[in-house]
């Protein structure tokens, strides 16, 4: 929640950044159209925290992650579908993919850097690199969609979708890696589809109570 309200804050500050200042350029964006974006993105996290201090149960949680899943899907279909009615995706020039790629690669090499110069446990360099890489990419869409004409908007809702890709098979490609390497824990000669319906995470006992590891490794 925090992450994502930052990140509202930051994307018009970045535009204004790296349009205006940098490139002297003047950003020809629908200011209104990005402020509601970034009050809708506000209120639902407020109320995803409100509901969720409500109604914390396992059943509310379930209903609520549910919402949230089909709500992303809903809107990943419609950038592939927008972004994809002129130019599709997949026919970019491969300036495209390799400029969409780099943030994400870069961000997973430095986050091994980091995490191992600090000397985190194998485990929870994963947790990091992945947490790097994964970004929310909803906001970026809706953004595109509200701030820029109908035609720049498709091209613009090419990037999250193309960098949605990229992630996620980057983010798998790590863990699979991992967890054969033994960084994981998750036993190395498991079955696939086996650590896949279960979980390895380690907990602790503690006033009676089981707790969760202070470790965030997968």
């Amino acid at each position: 929640a925090i992450s994502t309200l930052a990140a509202v804050v930051m994307l018009p500050f970045n535009v204004y950044l790296y349009v205006e200042v940098l490139s002297g350029s003047e950003a020809k964006l629908n200011w209104a159209g990005l402020s509601a974006t970034i009050v809708c993105v506000e209120l639902g996290v407020g109320m995803g925290i409100i509901l969720g201090k409500r109604f914390g149960g396992k059943k509310h949680q379930r209903r609520f992650n549910m919402f949230g899943n089909v709500s992303g899907i809903v809107l990943l279909v419609l950038a592939i579908l927008l972004s994809s009615n002129e130019e599709p995706f997949w026919e970019k020039p491969p300036v495209f993919w390799a400029g969409t790629a780099m943030p994400p690669l870069i961000g997973a090499s430095m986050a091994l850097v980091v995490s191992s110069f600090i000397a985190l446990p194998k485990p929870d360099r994963l947790s990091v690199i992945v947490e790097t890489v994964y970004q929310n990419t909803s906001i970026p869409t809706a953004v595109a969609f509200a701030t820029f004409s109908s035609a720049a908007a498709k091209k613009a809702a090419a990037i999250p979708v193309v960098y949605g890709l990229i992630q996620a098979t980057l983010s798998v490609s790590v863990l699979v890696v991992g967890w054969k390497a033994g960084w994981s824990y998750a036993p190395e000669k498991e079955r696939f589809r086996t650590i896949i319906l279960n979980t390895y995470q380690p907990y602790e006992s503690g006033d009676n109570n089981e707790k969760e590891s202070h470790s965030i490794g997968v």
